[in-house]
């Protein structure tokens, strides 16, 4: 009898994280910085995946 594990992997859940986004904004106008940095936060979706191990017996009889 030989065993062996498989598994399943799905997507169990979503969470909701914050991402820091950084740009540099180009500002034409001589009496302004040549580059302004600014920062964003953005929502974005984080799936979790969970595995599932099943067990699986085989049986090999020899012919």
């Amino acid at each position: 009898m030989i065993s062996f594990t498989l598994f399943d992997l799905y997507p169990s859940s979503f969470k909701l994280h914050f991402c820091w986004l950084c740009s540099l904004a180009r500002i034409t106008y001589l009496s302004k910085l040549i580059g302004t940095r600014s920062l964003a936060a953005v929502m974005q979706f984080e799936i979790f995946w969970v595995k599932v191990f099943r067990e699986l017996n085989s049986v090999i009889s020899n012919i």
